[in-house]
């Protein structure tokens, strides 16, 4: 996935980095890319796209703790998860994965989304980044 992430997103990151190096914890992002295939009619695919990302957004804030923060633009989202280690965010990133790839109905139309979701984990002991899916160990 590519994380080509805007300056504001990077900033509510270190932001977040650099609490976690003052409490002496663990941040973990969620970099999650949704797509949608265009049904069988065709239709609007940029207008149905933008209704099932807004959709999204909603049900992917419903499923995080109050405290961690969602960062939204154009079918991309950033999940911050505070105090959150390399092992929470798997636990997490494997929940939202089950959770939100369930269909939407937009419309008249039912859409299963298709879903990436990458992860980075900083601890206030480390710099480099942790990546769960490698077990932990530094990317």
């Amino acid at each position: 996935m590519t994380r080509d992430i805007s300056a504001s997103w990077q900033g509510r990151i270190e932001l977040h980095r650099a609490q976690c190096r003052r409490l002496r914890t663990s941040v973990s992002v969620l970099f999650v890319q949704l797509e949608i295939l265009p049904g069988p009619d065709g239709g609007d695919g940029q207008a149905l796209a933008r209704q099932l990302a807004g959709e999204f957004e909603l049900r992917l804030r419903h499923r995080v703790r109050d405290s961690d923060e969602v960062l939204a633009a154009d079918g991309t989202f950033a999940v911050i998860l505070p105090g959150a280690g390399a092992a929470e965010a798997a636990v997490v990133r494997r929940r939202l994965l089950a959770e939100l790839s369930t269909p939407y109905r937009i419309g008249l139309r039912q859409l299963r989304p298709q879903l990436q979701i990458d992860s980075r984990t900083w601890s206030h002991a480390a710099t480099a980044l942790h990546d769960p899916a490698d077990g932990g160990g530094p990317v």
